[in-house]
């Protein structure tokens, strides 16, 4: 999965990308760390920072790249406060 959801960068891809994120809640991988945070960097890509903060607020585990990644997302789509509160509730 995760190779695949690398493919969708734009806007235009998100809706496929979900498409692959419910296949990926079909076969129960979607709280695995590395698979999560494959699908917050693909919701970062393609703008959709609601879904991502979403799916990130839910993941039962997390690491240093799921923060980056979330951080990232929010501070690319000009959501800067949202970027340095997270950033701060990771320290």
């Amino acid at each position: 999965f995760i190779s695949i959801l690398d493919a969708f960068t734009t806007p235009g891809a998100l809706s496929l990308g979900k498409v692959v994120h419910r296949d990926i809640v079909d076969s129960g991988t979607e709280s695995d760390v590395v698979v999560g945070t494959a699908l917050l960097s693909m919701y970062g890509r393609c703008g959709s920072v609601k879904d991502a903060s979403m799916l990130f607020c839910k993941m039962p585990e997390r690491n240093v790249i799921s923060w980056t990644v979330m951080i990232t997302a929010y501070a690319q789509h000009g959501q800067g406060t949202e970027a340095f509160r997270l950033l701060w509730q990771m320290e």
